[in-house]
């Protein structure tokens, strides 16, 4: 039996928009923001370059994405921790600080009860809007159990790309295949 791990992202959205959605979702979980296109290399384990490099195969700016993908991480842990983006985001300018709001689509202020949604952000940021990316980061989102299927299933469906229920591993990047037992929607291989 041989068990292969595919790149179901890269098959459904294309490598680099595959592999700019795991570099912007590869900062949620991270302890501190990071504030630079280094910093964010540094965290998903890769080189600025390379980062760089990731984006512009994905037709994005690497400072925009850096900006979707901090936000996108402070919207996340919100849910955990409550909004309060002075102490999630690393930002000491109130200009800068108001700009990524406004970019955000995030018009309420900022110390309220209101939380955002990662759903929400999604829908009103204008970091990027490139549209395979967004598909590729909502795919991958909805994998994480970060949006509701039901969500990410309306917006995936319009543009002809669904929602796929399938086993997703720690580093939740990849599927696995089974030469024995597949899931729908996998291939299978077999080594004789």
């Amino acid at each position: 039996m041989v068990t292969v791990v595919l790149d179901v992202l890269g098959a459904e959205f294309g490598h680099a928009a595959a592999r700019w959605a795991r570099a912007a979702a590869g900062i949620l979980g991270a302890p501190t923001d990071p504030t630079t296109v280094e910093a964010w290399g540094r965290g998903i384990g890769v080189s600025s370059g390379a980062l760089r490099g990731w984006c512009r195969a994905a037709g994005v700016r690497a400072k925009p994405s850096l900006d979707f993908a901090r936000m996108l991480r402070a919207v996340v842990q919100a849910g955990e921790r409550g909004w309060d983006p002075q102490n999630v985001l690393d930002v000491v300018d109130d200009r800068t600080l108001r700009r990524l709001l406004v970019l955000s689509g995030f018009t309420a202020p900022v110390h309220t009860a209101w939380r955002p949604t990662a759903e929400h952000f999604l829908e009103a940021q204008r970091f990027v809007r490139e549209p395979m990316n967004l598909r590729a980061v909502i795919a991958l989102l909805c994998r994480q159990g970060v949006v509701s299927r039901g969500w990410a299933g309306a917006r995936l469906e319009s543009e002809g790309q669904a929602v796929r229920q399938q086993p997703v591993l720690a580093s939740k990047w990849f599927t696995v295949a089974s030469a024995v037992e597949g899931t729908p929607g996998e291939t299978r291989f077999d080594d004789s």
